[in-house]
């Protein structure tokens, strides 16, 4: 039963990420925002590190989504920082990926442009409702980036 949010926002990391092999040469700030809902009963009783979902877990599956992989869109990026949250806990019920992209060449000015995605499975409680896990094997590599 969720009973937690647990937030890492405005994590900043260099990625080569884009539709245009500029963006994959030079790279380009990205802002993640990331929020987990999970169980966390434990640590709110035992007030131990051990178990449920740590704001370094976060921290990690973003930097390495970010500046390990390369992708196209901000979609698949969020998505797989999904991915890579739900493969480091079972505690996770579900998870929130916003991705900012400051620097876009769309000819105007703008603060940035992104998107958010929620994906809910996983360990989320049995209500019925929740959308199983079927995320992409992180240990996989995608054959177009590959060397």
């Amino acid at each position: 039963m969720t009973n937690c949010t647990t937030m890492a926002m405005g994590m900043q990391f260099w990625g080569t990420h884009g539709l245009f092999s500029e963006e994959n040469k030079f790279g380009a700030k990205f802002i993640i925002d990331v929020t987990v809902e999970s169980d966390e009963t434990k640590k709110c009783q035992d007030d131990e590190y051990e178990g449920g979902v740590s704001y370094l877990m976060l921290y990690n599956a973003a930097k390495k989504v970010v500046t390990m992989e390369q992708h196209k869109m901000v979609q698949r990026i969020a998505q797989r920082i999904a991915d890579e949250i739900f493969n480091s806990s079972n505690a996770v019920e579900q998870v929130t990926v916003t991705v900012k992209k400051p620097f876009v060449p769309i000819g105007g000015i703008v603060d940035y442009t992104g998107c958010t995605i929620t994906r809910t499975g996983k360990g989320a409680s049995g209500d019925g409702i929740a959308i199983p896990y079927t995320g992409i094997n992180p240990q996989e590599v995608h054959p177009s980036y590959s060397d």
